[in-house]
């Protein structure tokens, strides 16, 4: 199995569809840091159940999605796919392609899919459990994780190993057991607690069931009485009611009659109200317009003044403009005078710049012809100098050429030299080699006699250690056995003691009172019989029957803790309990000529009192209930007893028959009893389990012992047996180094004689080379002197040319300079004249103001003299006006005195009206207040017989019955006392819950039920506790045996990687076999064994590399995922490194990620992870033995 393809979307960097191709072999995946390599080892642990997103380098679960850059918005869902080839059946699936798949959402909701089909994560995690690829495997090892292996705890290293044999799986079992396992006992423990409080509800609702029935029947009675009286009271309150109405309805009537009067009254007062609010608004209206006439007078008066005040302001205004238009016309003569000087300087510095101009244009004018003649001759210059230069290097690489051809003409001189050095180096090499070859012939021969030996020792041994292990088997399967029984022993005696301290088999008040006493609300209670007193094994059905329910009493201090307990009890409604008061109890004694005649009778065992053991402090009360109780073998044997002694004894026999001190006799079928129901029965079933458990340890212990001594035995012997292996691997060894040593020999012997032959014909080229070049030496000395002589004669011209062109620049500079000068002075006139412009343009602006101030006074005076004119008009409108209003305020005033006249007669009439309306308002508010009266006395009627109505409502039913005839005074009396003396039962029954009566059929078939499955998972709990030894027993042969394969298998990986050195892996001493951690121990090459933290970090990687790859070649990964795990290894520990993994490759697929030359180097296909996009990573794939072929 390998995997084929990973397709990620969404996932961190990986924004857009991304699909990489991997291929079997070595997978190598580079790119620079930061560019979202590490995200493709993240993007597959994911996607094969990795539920920790902090091992993700993450916080939260949609930290694993795309969340944007500044040009690509974030993504809403992470999906990564993944196709597994599984050809080889590797996993559990009938499928030859695997697909799995990973979703999840910003919201948090996450999906997985195997083969397109949604399953859950823990079915994706079950189903790489034991390949290598599970949550503890060492498939996959991420940055920083390899020194986690060496330095981490070591419980983890056992869980690598577990995951590599596939163990794992079987502590996964082991855990799940536990945890039902313990969930059972919890579960017992609750339930034993609920059976226990629902056998309290169960006779607590027993009671109120029957309180409930009793209550019902008295208030049906009582109800049935309520309803008549109820009814003949509904009946006269109607009665009543309807009188009220009738005369309600007569004052109604009245009423009516006297309001019509008063509201012909009333209209002819609003009649006159309203004829004099008329005259009053009329009165209102003239003084307002006299008011308004007075106002506009008193206006028109005001304004008259303000008219005159404004003439006057006028004849100021006109005097004010003539003086400006005298001023300003006196400084616009100055203001000419300076306009005309200023415009002839202006003309004459004009006539000045011209001139400068013209000068200046002439000066550019030569300026331009020099640069003219000095670019042509620049252009000569160049060519020239191009031509000196291309002389020069012409010259160059013939003088290099002719170096060179000298250098190469040296080297195969000395090339000559060596080579003859050489030829007598080697014919001396082959004489040593032949006496070295025959040499390591006999060492061979040698180490192969001593690896015969040893392989006969070894068969030996094995044979010692089979027989061992199989009585190692023997003794565990013994001692499993024995920690069986334990187990089941111990699970018996928590249920017993379970019940113990629930009290099970005891009445709700014993149990009531008890707790009372614990908790210290009750004091002076000693205990109960059936606790106090042991019975011995066989006797407990005889003595249980003989002492029935006398077991529940109660034992006492004294006789007032007895009526304290009495009375707790009836204060909380718990039933009846009988006590046993020690400092009043009186205990009747058997005589002693009694006794001595029943131990002369057969089949006697004795009185009961005196064959159970308790506590002295108890005698009393065990006198009490057991001193009279004789138990014998059989019924025959009580029944000639009774007859023979003439003293009144109750008689017990071993099957519970009892024969009375009267006579009676009560037998039949065997009573079977249970430790639910009889504490006798329960404590000696402890008994006998504590003697058991106490045995089960003892055997357990010395299985154990016999266990540590054989696998002291078999621990010696393998260590014989390792050795012995280190020394036959040891010889083997030297003898593969012996024959490699050999067959280098040959091939160097062989490889020295091509050499030699080699020599004689490179020699013989090397003459006919030198002499080619001595020729060709010779050519280039002549050519080179013929080039000199041009570049001399080249180089002479430049020179002149070179003169010329310095003093053409310099009469340049010159005019230049000058051409400078006269701009800058041009310059300095052009702004000299925009100066005397700009001065000319503002006088002409204060001139034209000037004229315009000249011409506004002008004007505003013309304007003063029109207004004045007006003005005088209107104050003779003004007086006009005055005059008309003064007459229109005398007119007004006369009409305001008429009706003020005709307000006032209107006023009388109104208060004459007035007068007449009082007395008959008075009677119409005693009619009303009669009619108030007559309505809140119906309103009362209607709220009673609404109640009454409603109580009936509540009580009954919607309907009434109206047909009922109404009873007696006398008749309701004795109803009503009838009806408080039912009350009066009911409150002395107090508060009763009518659904207790199903409430206690329901309790009483859910405490069978409980009950049923209480059984049912005591036995589940057996069940478990056998399946877990099993389990373990399982999981430690499996590891066992693994770990021996891994730790041969780490040794040879170490030495193979280091070349030599020990390495070992050891179980952690003094702790459960179980959870023990492995340690690793490392000897290296020339070294003493030390601790893993004194090695090198190179050394201490390179041991976990060793280890890691130890567990893929005994138990191959479908593929392995290795994130630059070679970052701290040195160049030659990078070596071994990369022989190792291309050695590996052949059987096991692996991906790769790194940054190491030589690791890259033996990649078969590389993918290079890139950012062509800021935050964005994409995949680049190239197949080395694909661009091999293209390349040709």
């Amino acid at each position: 199995m390998y995997l084929k393809r990973l397709e990620i979307k969404g996932f961190k960097s990986f924004a857009d569809i991304t699909e990489i191709n991997f291929k079997p072999g070595i997978n190598i995946i580079v790119g620079p840091n930061g560019c979202g390599k590490s995200n493709v080892v993240d993007a597959i642990r994911w996607v094969i159940g990795e539920g920790n997103i902090r091992h993700l380098r993450g916080q939260k679960s949609e930290d694993v999605i795309f969340n944007g850059t500044d040009d690509k918005k974030a993504q809403g869902m992470a999906h990564v796919e993944m196709l597994l080839d599984n050809s080889d059946q590797i996993l559990p699936l009938d499928y030859n392609e695997i697909t799995l798949a990973r979703k999840v959402f910003r919201s948090g909701e996450s999906e997985f899919y195997i083969n397109k089909s949604r399953v859950r994560m823990k079915d994706i995690s079950d189903l790489f459990t034991g390949t290598g690829l599970g949550k503890k495997g060492y498939s996959i090892i991420g940055q920083g994780e390899l020194e986690q292996v060496l330095s981490g705890q070591a419980l983890d290293r056992r869980l690598i190993l577990e995951e590599a044999s596939g163990t794992i799986k079987y502590r996964q079992q082991r855990d799940e057991v536990k945890r039902r396992l313990e969930n059972t006992g919890n579960d017992l423990l609750r339930l034993g607690d609920i059976i226990s409080e629902v056998r309290e509800r169960k006779e607590e609702l027993q009671y109120k069931a029957e309180r409930a029935r009793l209550y019902l029947q008295l208030n049906q009675e009582c109800q049935e009485l309520e309803s008549e009286v109820l009814s003949s009271e509904l009946s006269r309150g109607q009665q009543e009611l309807n009188r009220k109405r009738e005369d309600f309805l007569q004052r109604e009537r009245e009423t009516d009659l006297l309001s019509q009067e008063l509201l012909g009254l009333e209209q002819w007062l609003v009649e006159e109200e309203n004829r004099l609010k008329e005259q009053h608004r009329q009165l209102n209206n003239l003084q307002e317009q006299e008011y308004q006439v007075q106002t506009n007078l008193n206006s028109l008066q005001g304004e008259l003044r303000l008219s005159a005040e404004r003439l006057k302001n006028r004849h100021e205004r006109i005097k004010q403009c003539r003086a400006d238009e005298e001023k300003y016309s006196r400084m616009l003569d100055r203001l000419n005078q300076d306009l005309d000087t200023n415009r002839q300087d202006f003309m004459s510095q004009e006539e000045n710049y011209r001139q400068r101009n013209e000068e200046c244009q002439r000066l550019q004018k030569e300026i331009a012809g020099l640069e003219h003649e000095l670019g042509t001759m620049g252009e000569t210059f160049t060519r020239d100098k191009s031509r000196v230069f291309d002389i020069s290097r012409e010259e160059s690489q013939l003088n290099n050429q002719l170096g060179e051809k000298e250098e190469h003409l040296k080297k195969l001189v000395e090339r000559k030299d060596r080579l003859l050095i050489r030829h007598d180096e080697l014919k001396i090499w082959l004489d040593k080699y032949h006496s070295e070859h025959e040499a390591l012939q006999g060492q061979i021969e040698h180490y192969q006699a001593e690896l015969s030996a040893y392989d006969t020792s070894l068969r030996k041994m094995n044979e010692q250690k089979g027989a061992l292990l199989e009585k190692v088997q023997h003794l565990e399967e013994e001692y499993t056995h024995l920690n069986q029984e334990g187990i089941k022993i111990k699970n018996s005696l928590l249920s017993l003691q379970e019940m113990n301290q629930n009290l099970s088999g005891y009445s709700v008040a014993v149990k009531s009172l008890m707790k009372a006493a614990a908790s210290g609300k009750l004091k002076g209670i000693m205990g109960i019989p059936g606790e106090i007193i042991d019975v011995p094994r066989g006797l407990e059905l005889a003595i249980d029957i003989a002492a029935g329910r006398s077991l529940e009493n109660i034992v006492t201090d004294s006789v007032e803790h007895a009526h304290q307990a009495i009375d707790y009890l009836k204060a909380h409604k718990l039933g009846r309990v009988t006590f046993l008061p020690l400092n009043i109890l009186k205990v009747q004694t058997v005589p002693g000529a009694i006794l001595q005649q029943l131990d002369k009778q057969r089949a006697v065992i004795g009185l009961a009192s005196r064959v159970v053991s308790y506590d002295t402090r108890y005698t009393k009360a065990v006198e009490y209930l057991l001193g009279r109780v004789l138990i014998v073998e059989d019924l025959d044997t009580a029944i000639h007893i009774f007859k023979a002694i003439n003293y009144p004894l109750r008689i017990v026999s071993l099957e519970g028959d009892l024969l009375n001190a009267s006579g009676a006799v009560s037998g039949g079928t065997k009573v079977s009893l249970s430790y639910g129901n009889s504490p006798l029965l329960r404590r000696g079933e402890e008994k006998r389990l504590l003697k058991e458990q106490k045995d089960n340890e003892i055997r357990r212990t010395s299985k154990h012992n016999e266990l540590l001594v054989i696998r002291g035995e078999l621990e010696s012997l393998e260590e014989k047996i390792k050795q012995i292996n280190q020394l036959r691997l040891e010889s083997q060894m030297t003898l593969e180094v012996k024959n490699k040593q050999l067959n280098e020999v040959a091939a160097a012997v062989a490889a020295a004689r091509e050499e030699m032959e080699s020599f004689k014909n490179e020699a013989g080229e090397q003459e006919l080379q030198m002499e080619k070049l001595q020729v060709e030496t010779s050519n280039m000395q002549a050519q080179l002197s013929q080039m000199n002589q041009e570049s001399q004669k080249a180089s002479s011209q430049l020179e002149n040319l070179k003169d010329e062109m310095e003093m053409k620049q310099r009469d340049l500079d010159i005019r230049k300079e000058r051409f400078a000068s006269q701009r800058e002075q041009l310059e300095m006139k052009s702004r000299e004249l925009d100066n005397i412009r700009k001065s000319v343009l503002q006088l002409e602006q204060v001139q034209l103001s000037y004229q315009q101030s000249v011409q506004e006074a002008h004007q505003v005076q013309g304007r003063m003299e029109s207004e004045n004119q007006q003005e005088k008009e209107r104050q003779q409108e003004l007086e006009q006006k005055i005059a008309e209003e003064q007459i229109n305020l005398s007119r007004w005033a006369q009409e305001i005195a008429g009706l003020k006249k005709d307000y006032q007669t209107c006023n009388q009439n109104i208060n004459d009206l007035r007068q007449k309306l009082i007395p008959k308002k008075e009677r119409m508010e005693e009619l009303q207040r009669q009619s108030h009266n007559l309505e809140l006395a119906i309103a009362r009627l209607e709220t009673e017989q609404s109640s009454l109505e409603m109580k009936w409502k509540e009580k009954f039913s919607d309907y009434i019955d109206e047909t009922s005839e109404m009873l007696s005074p006398g008749k309701m009396r004795e109803y009503r006392i009838r009806i408080e003396q039912l009350q009066a039962q009911l409150e002395d029954l107090g508060l009763v819950d009518p659904e207790s009566i199903r409430e206690y059929e329901e309790v009483q078939e859910r405490f069978s039920f409980l009950s049923q499955q209480y059984d049912d998972m005591l036995q589940a709990r057996n069940t478990l506790s056998t399946l877990l030894g099993e389990t373990e027993n399982l999981m430690l042969k499996h590891f066992t045996h693994f770990l021996q394969l891994a730790n041969e298998s780490f040794n040879q990986t170490f030495k193979e990687i280091f070349d030599g050195g020990e390495a070992c892996l050891k179980v952690e001493s003094g702790k459960e076999r179980l959870e023990a951690g492995v340690d690793i121990e490392v000897k290296l090459p020339g070294k003493r064994t030390q601790l893993l933290n004194l090695l090198s970090g190179g050394e201490r990687a390179l041991t976990c590399i060793a280890f890691i790859f130890s567990l893929l070649r005994l138990k191959p990964a479908p593929f392995c995922l290795l994130d630059e795990i070679d970052a701290s290894l040195d160049e030659t520990n990078l070596t071994r490194f990369a022989r190792f993994l291309k050695a590996m490759s052949t059987s096991i697929q692996f991906i790769i990620i790194t940054h190491r030359q030589a690791t890259i180097e033996i990649g078969e296909n590389i993918y290079g992870i890139t950012m062509p996009e800021k935050g964005i990573s994409s995949v680049l794939t190239l197949n080395l033995l694909e661009a091999e072929s293209l390349a040709g």
